[in-house]
């Protein structure tokens, strides 16, 4: 009786010196491991191919639901259907897109230079106080205030340097001295001679001295002498090295000719990457349901109802996230660069595709009104009440919150629907915490990843909680247990 059971047990155990490496379980699970993270440095080494590959993958499969409804009739092909969705995306979306961002690139340039020609008028103009012509050539009455609080700074700057340098004997700030040194008073002192202060001729710059810019006794502000100064300094070193700022943007002939070359070597792997792109989505969009096919005989056959009941509701909520807030974010741009363009934004194209990009992530686009106010700022638009601040600060707020009422209310609704089962709070969350961890990649990733992890944790973790809580499993985690010791 008691050896039979011996002989069984003799038969369960295996001598581990007769065993392969990967014969091991502990060392097959490391091994499995650093095989995945082998294949991930693979591909990240070969991203030529492998991102146009995942990218190919990708679009067929966004596209899947347009290739079954043009190939429901049984009139059309998937491959006709994928040759038609490449078309299409090459006359409806590539064109376009890249007409709007060069001429919101030529917009942009232009904002830039218009801007520094008014930063430029700023300052010889609070150089030049009493000449009018510049004054006029300001934009508007803000950047007027603006002149005139700086013009007092540099007054008040120059009364205290002059102040400062009567008092010490020292040479005036910003002359490049790290600290003024007091003259020394020696009793006897046969030098220069020097005029008594009660005698000394009156300083129209003096506090108490007629004329002076600052009230009888008041000291000099010191915070105006430090803003001043580096203002001063900066303009200096900016003028002093003007010559070296621009050779060392283009310095020679070559160096233009190498940026040119550079250019063109990018636009080339950007059409290349586009022409592989389109070749693997072909393929893979006319072959798409022997994908799913492949990719379904890979689950186990014991869990392969479970995994796939839970890849479907995956997919509901990654493919009515992803499409819809690109069909949003693309319907949000054209808004976008219309409104702006309409309340006098510079560069309202380039500015609109932007910032209709943000709105790929709920609540994002809110963050560039302040970006929109200094942008109206800088360069008002061509109505005079463009120019008023309030306008300034209400009509940006009053575009974004029309955008968001439009997103909210018509198109999250009728075109996204409520796919990810996620509040708003959760939303919020989600995007702050995927920007912070992964950028601006983990921002458009964070919300479905969360709503699949929502998933994984309402259906698989915690049911098992649930049973271990009740008594009815020996674990809380949602992992199968071995076969009970003694049974074969």
């Amino acid at each position: 009786m008691a050896s039979a059971p011996q002989g069984n047990q003799s038969q369960t155990f295996v001598d581990w010196r007769t065993m392969r490496l990967w014969q091991i379980q502990p060392l097959r699970d490391v091994l499995v491991i650093l095989s995945v993270l082998g294949l991930l440095y693979l591909g990240w080494r070969l991203s030529i191919v492998t991102v146009p590959i995942l990218l190919a993958g990708a679009l067929a499969y966004l596209f899947e639901p347009l290739v079954k409804r043009m190939t429901a009739g049984g009139r059309v092909r998937r491959r006709s259907a994928a040759v038609a969705i490449i078309l299409g995306v090459l006359v409806l979306v590539i064109a376009p897109l890249t007409a709007a961002v060069g001429y919101g690139l030529l917009q942009g340039a232009g904002y830039a230079y218009q801007v520094a020609v008014n930063v430029n008028t700023l300052m010889r103009s609070t150089e030049d106080p009493q000449n009018q012509e510049l004054n006029r050539r300001l934009p508007n009455d803000s950047w007027r205030s603006l002149r005139d609080r700086l013009a007092a700074v540099r007054r008040e700057a120059m009364r205290a340097r002059e102040v400062l340098g009567d008092q010490t004997g020292s040479r005036p700030l910003g002359d490049g001295s790290n600290k003024e040194i007091p003259p020394k008073q020696i009793p006897g002192d046969t030098g220069p001679e020097r005029t008594p202060p009660s005698q000394a001729p009156p300083n129209p710059e003096a506090p108490g001295a007629p004329g002076a810019t600052g009230s009888p006794g008041t000291p000099p502000d010191a915070m105006a002498v430090a803003l001043y100064s580096a203002l001063d300094w900066l303009g200096r070193w900016m003028q002093a090295n003007a010559d070296a700022i621009s050779r060392s943007a283009v310095k020679t002939g070559s160096d233009a000719i190498d940026i040119a070359a550079g250019a063109a070597m990018s636009v080339g792997a950007t059409v290349f990457g586009l022409c592989l792109t389109g070749f693997f989505f072909f393929f893979m969009c006319s072959r798409w349901p022997g994908v799913q096919t492949w990719l379904a005989h890979l689950v186990p056959e014991r869990n392969r109802e479970r995994v796939l009941d839970l890849v479907g509701q995956m997919d509901v909520v990654i493919a009515g996230f992803i499409r819809g807030r690109l069909t949003i974010s693309a319907i949000l741009c054209v808004y976008f660069a219309l409104a702006y363009w309409g309340i006098g934004v510079g560069a309202p194209l380039l500015l609109g595709l932007v910032v209709g990009l943000l709105c790929l992530v709920p609540y994002a686009a809110t963050a560039a009104i302040p970006v929109v106010m200094a942008v109206m700022w800088l360069k008002p638009g061509n109505a005079p009440w463009q120019d008023e601040w309030l306008w300034i600060v209400l009509a940006p707020i009053g575009v974004h919150a029309i955008a968001q009422l439009i997103d909210d209310y018509v198109l999250t609704p009728s075109i996204q629907g409520k796919h990810t089962g996620m509040d708003t709070p959760a939303i919020v969350f989600a995007s702050l915490a995927g920007g912070t961890l992964a950028g601006f990649f983990g921002l458009l990733v964070a919300i479905p990843a969360a709503a699949c992890i929502k998933i994984l944790v309402r259906e698989v973790v915690a049911p098992q909680f649930t049973k271990w809580a009740q008594g009815r499993a020996t674990d809380p985690l949602p992992i199968s247990p071995g076969a009970p010791p003694g049974r074969t």
